[in-house]
């Protein structure tokens, strides 16, 4: 129990503290100090000349926990939860094995602090969020668990209103055999350092796939890893994992540009989806074998396709035409690796680009094995 002095009205007292540690708390938030309880609620004694004995105070710490750790989100997430959306801090959006449902968690009571949880969220992982930078992603960790937090900004929403993305991150890796019966073809595929594309929808399981085949390369091998959020790095000795950061100046384009200088014996680029595509397709046509990517894509062939998009956008040269972009990609590119609902359905290996279309070979389907 708090000592209070000189005071016949504790209900004020606890009124006026709660009031002031908010007050407090939004400053060091606004300030970019470092957040501390103790600190918090000892400054906020202070304000009132009051002493403050170090006892708990629940409603205060309740608080605190809320918006500072999100305890909340354990009356959320579940074993088999793969994303929450927080599309209002009422509504939420569920995603699961097997499949989505909106959830009404108006219960919880956050629409009072929803912005500043979003906020705190920010701060602890050193992220700028605001009106500049409107959409930030990264890696978070928020109740012991891992999460990737995609974050958007109110200022570009026509509803007003922050939306939260938590991608669930495992830590364990699936084995090959729990997205295809072909787990020989494609370790065989990484073993002789094929260059190849993974495609699917969000949600598909490309991220948990790729870290399944890394575990498929040789430990002898140099594998230069590049994210701009932390989902796919490793801890063993034979993996440099790269960071991008732009707010620093520190792209996925440059880190694609500088990798060939740390002779790489494989390059690993997490998603293709901008600028670093163009650096990305020249190392597989400068004679570097062993790439990998991901893109999003609704087939296999369309993959390829995206991949000729996405480098003619972000390509500073505007004289190379579509056509030489895919006679470039498909003269390099091996095999294609779709995915649907964490199951690889269709394979194909790349062989070229000629009157005008692009030529492969289905090596797997699963609608022609079913």
């Amino acid at each position: 129990m708090f000592a209070l002095k000189e005071s016949n009205n504790d209900d004020q007292i606890n009124y006026e503290i709660h009031r002031i540690f908010k007050t407090n708390y939004q400053k060091a938030i606004q300030h970019k100090r470092e957040l501390s309880f103790d600190e918090i609620i000892q400054s906020s004694f202070n304000v009132l000349g009051i002493e403050y004995s170090g006892f708990s105070f629940p409603e205060i710490e309740n608080w605190f926990q809320k918006t500072f750790e999100m305890s909340f989100l354990n009356t959320i997430i579940r074993e088999d939860t793969e994303e929450v959306i927080f599309h209002s801090p009422e509504v939420i959006q569920h995603t699961k094995s097997n499949g989505t449902n909106y959830q009404d968690i108006s219960s919880l009571n956050l629409r009072e602090d929803y912005n500043l949880m979003l906020e705190t969220l920010c701060q602890k992982n050193g992220i700028d969020w605001n009106t500049k930078e409107p959409f930030v992603s990264f890696k978070a960790l928020v109740c012991n668990s891992q999460y990737r937090v995609t974050l958007v900004h109110e200022s570009t929403l026509s509803t007003s209103t922050h939306k939260a993305f938590f991608r669930v991150l495992r830590e364990n890796i699936f084995k090959l055999d729990s997205f295809t019966t072909n787990q020989d073809l494609i370790q065989n595929l990484v073993s002789k350092k094929s260059n190849i594309l993974i495609s699917g929808a969000t949600g598909s399981g490309k991220t948990s796939f790729t870290k399944s085949l890394l575990t498929s390369v040789d430990s002898n091998e140099h594998v230069i890893l590049l994210e701009d959020t932390e989902e796919l790095a490793s801890e063993l000795s034979n993996f440099t994992c790269m960071l991008a950061n732009n707010s620093q100046g520190y792209s996925l384009k440059s880190y694609c540009e500088y990798s060939m200088r740390m002779r790489p014996d494989r390059l690993i680029l997490g998603e293709m989806r901008s600028h670093e595509v163009v650096p990305f397709l020249l190392s597989m046509n400068n004679g570097h074998k062993g790439l990998m990517t991901t893109i999003h894509a609704n087939n296999a062939q369309d993959a390829i396709t995206r991949a000729a998009l996405l480098f003619e956008f972000y390509s500073e040269s505007k004289s190379i035409t579509f056509e030489q972009i895919l006679k470039l990609i498909t003269k390099d590119l091996d095999y294609v690796i779709h995915l649907e609902k964490k199951k690889v359905t269709e394979i194909i290996k790349v062989i070229g680009y000629s009157n005008q279309q692009i030529r492969f070979e289905t090596i797997y389907s699963s609608k022609s094995q079913a």
